[in-house]
Formats: structure tokens, sequence, C-alpha cells
């Protein structure tokens, strides 16, 4: 049987109108963060981005909570971004069993060379 390809007559909407919603609330919620929080956690350096410690993808919801939210640099997202252990041990992200902690890890985080090995993280 052969098939003919979908016709659509519309384009796919870019977003829904929930996640246009959301994407606007989170706006303001970071503009209000960074003005708050100038300057990145992990160096001390200007702020420009709004990170969560537990990512909106393993507990949905949290790029509206700003008790999970933290202030970095792009150069510094970018290494907790693509060292998931690292940030782990040294308390930059959190697993989603660790929501009832997060002020625990907060005040126990560290920042050293990216070859650190130890958990700094009970």
């Amino acid at each position: 049987m052969k098939r003919s390809p979908l016709k659509r007559t519309k384009g796919l909407k870019p977003q829904s109108k929930k996640r246009a919603a959301d994407d606007r609330t989170r706006a303001v919620l970071r503009q209000a963060f960074l003005q708050l929080k100038q300057y990145c956690e992990m160096c001390g350096a200007p702020a420009t981005d709004v990170d969560e410690i537990i990512g909106r993808g393993v507990r949905p919801g949290a790029q509206m909570n700003p008790e999970l939210f933290q202030a970095l640099c792009r150069p510094c997202h970018t290494i907790k971004t693509t060292n998931p252990d690292w940030a782990y041990r040294h308390g930059w992200s959190a697993h989603d069993w660790d929501l009832c902690r997060i002020a625990d890890i907060k005040s126990k985080r560290v920042y050293c060379p990216l070859q650190c090995k130890e958990n700094h993280i009970d």
C-alpha cells in the first residue's frame, strides 16, 4: 500500500499557549532574580544566566521556583552544564530527592578545579 505524505493546511505552532505564558512569567522572575543577585554565585563575575539547581527536566516547574534559582555567568553555567558529575559533587546541581536539603547543599557548595573528584556534599 502506497502512503502519501500528510498534507497540512496550517503550519505547526512553534509554542503552546501554556508554554508561552510560562515563558513570560519566567522572564519576569528571571529579571527580578538578576536584580537581586547581580553577581555569579560561582566566580563573582557579573551574572547573566538564571539556572535551576534542580533542572526543569528533572523536576517539572523548577523554572518557576525562585528557591531553586542560582545566578551564574555564562562561562560558569557552561561548566556546570557540561560537567554534571562535578556539579553534583560540588553542590551546583541537585537531584529531585534532595529538594528538602537545598539550603544545606547551597551552604556547602564550593568552586574548585574540574579535576577534583572529592565529594564536597554529603
